[in-house]
């Protein structure tokens, strides 16, 4: 255990300079984006902070340990029912429950559309030429602006308005998250089974995350993102063959729910892990099922158009090619340069103590990041 925590604390070193380099970029790069406006008024003070903090702690012996013992099911479920309840309320004591950005709005204006058992709203003919006035980005692409939908994917929308078809639909987002944090529990058990210590720290980090429990109080599709990703894996990992026809089930659904590329990017990783262990029956069914998946919500702006009677000219509206160039390459290409070393920090971390084959990001990144190691990895299906 000494020596566990011995490598763990020799990490907090580059984790300050990892930090060390972003305040630096943000310091020297002169440009409008927001996030350095919100570095330079409110996040600058707390990034020297934390390289202190790591600095001092990677010398730090405390003569406290965390337990010993796993975390109680009772006690997770108690923790996950009061983080529910207390970001329900911050909806509105904090949030106030009010829609603040376009992205929010446009989760709003679906839940509508869809509670009202419509999968979209046509702009009344005297009103034609204002559509951009009225609803002026985020919208699907439409001659004539003829079509008043979202240009995200539905499933956020549609799950907010079923759920507040029964209950207050704020207190769907604070409820996946308590969700997520079970889940995150049953994934932290079986891979630190021997390491009780480091389930505890997992379900720290997750309740006292700042963008788990802001995103939680908010309309935003990030939620419901995380909770089908960590169910995703639950199934994965596993293994079996009703676990991954359910993993197919919830992977179909988290491609529609915000964004396409969010999910594939979280699960793509680990389906090609599959690779190096030989199992490509199953291989084959994950990229057959996806393939089919990603066919499908590419063609929906343009199902859309078409059950409305509305020709599409361009934009995501117009095939495959037209989605995958205006809602899918700029996601994949663009590249933000202060978000690079901490990637690359990220990734090569989650590749410690693991054989390449088991890292997320080697199948992308090579042996680049992976540290090969003799240890066996329970990151695959049906691992014990």
């Amino acid at each position: 255990m000494e020596s566990r925590g011995i490598k763990a604390r020799t990490l907090l070193v580059p984790s300050a300079i990892v930090v060390a380099y972003l305040i630096l970029m943000l310091t020297i790069v002169r440009d409008d984006l927001i996030i350095r406006v919100y570095f330079k008024r409110q996040d600058l003070p707390v990034g020297v902070i934390l390289i202190v903090l790591f600095l001092a702690v990677a010398r730090w012996r405390p003569k406290w340990r965390l337990p010993g013992n796993m975390p109680a099911s009772r006690g997770v479920l108690a923790v996950g029912g009061l983080l529910a309840l207390l970001l329900w309320g911050g909806t509105y004591l904090v949030m106030q429950n009010y829609p603040l950005t376009r992205d929010e709005h446009m989760v709003v204006f679906d839940q509508g559309t869809f509670a009202a058992f419509e999968l979209y709203r046509l702009l009344p003919a005297q009103w034609s030429g204002f559509g951009p006035a009225l609803v002026p980005n985020f919208m699907l692409d439409a001659p004539g602006d003829a079509m008043l939908a979202s240009a995200y994917m539905p499933g956020n929308a549609m799950m907010r308005a079923a759920f507040g078809s029964i209950l207050d639909p704020a207190l769907m987002n604070p409820v996946l998250a308590a969700v997520g944090f079970v889940l995150l529990y049953r994934i932290a058990r079986r891979l630190f089974a021997d390491a009780p210590g480091a389930v505890w720290v997992a379900l720290a980090a997750y309740a006292l995350s700042a963008q788990m429990l802001v995103n939680a109080m908010t309309t935003y599709a990030m939620t419901a993102h995380v909770v089908l990703n960590l169910l995703w894996l639950v199934l994965f990992l596993r293994g079996g063959r009703w676990a991954h026809l359910g993993a197919m089930l919830v992977g179909a659904w988290a491609i529609g729910l915000h964004q396409i590329v969010f999910h594939p990017l979280f699960a793509g990783p680990f389906i090609l892990t599959l690779l190096p262990q030989r199992r490509f029956g199953l291989f084959a069914t994950y990229a057959a099922a996806y393939a089919a998946v990603l066919l499908f919500w590419i063609s929906y702006p343009g199902l859309l158009l078409g059950m409305a009677g509305i020709p599409a000219e361009v934009g995501s509206g117009a095939g495959g090619a037209g989605f995958i160039a205006t809602r899918v390459l700029p996601l994949i290409t663009r590249i933000d340069p202060y978000l690079m070393a901490l990637t690359h920090y990220t990734c090569c971390a989650s590749s410690r103590g693991r054989r390449r084959s088991c890292c997320p990001c080697w199948p992308w990144h090579g042996g680049q990041c992976a540290r090969t190691r003799a240890s066996p990895c329970r990151c695959s299906p049906g691992s014990p």
